[in-house]
């Protein structure tokens, strides 16, 4: 996979890195993220939440920030959960409709982590890339 998205509703947009990512970051509706899934946290059917954690592609760059959780709830939940996305796949994430939580990791001094949460509630603009061996 190339690192560019091949769904036209990407087009326009600006890929941002991971660890510039702040609740004040300017035209989010215009911005994705190119991240690969380093951990999931299986669809509940109790709470309608699917979560994953991202991190940048470069492992250079995943270190100071280059990490973030994505909360999928209610129908965006569902449809990421139905994608089969994995643990190693590449993604583009639009930031279109995210909305900011404090992380749990934002006191505890882990340097990879972003402070916040990205959260997407009834749409999600995401691509998936499935691993290729």
């Amino acid at each position: 996979m190339d690192n560019k998205p091949t769904a036209s509703e990407f087009s326009g947009l600006a890929v941002t890195p991971i660890a510039s990512l702040l609740p004040d970051i300017g035209s989010p509706g215009e911005r994705y993220l190119h991240a690969v899934v380093i951990l999931l946290w299986p669809f509940s059917s109790a709470t309608k939440q699917f979560r994953l954690l991202l991190s940048e592609p470069d492992p250079r760059l995943r270190g100071g920030k280059g990490q973030i959780k994505a909360i999928f709830r209610d129908s965006a939940a569902e449809a990421v959960a139905k994608s089969s996305i994995g643990i190693g796949d590449t993604i583009y994430l639009s930031l279109q409709g995210a909305k900011w939580k404090s992380s749990s990791h934002a006191d505890s001094g882990q340097l990879e982590y972003s402070q916040w949460d990205l959260l997407f509630g009834d749409r999600v603009l995401l691509e998936v890339g499935l691993v290729r061996l």
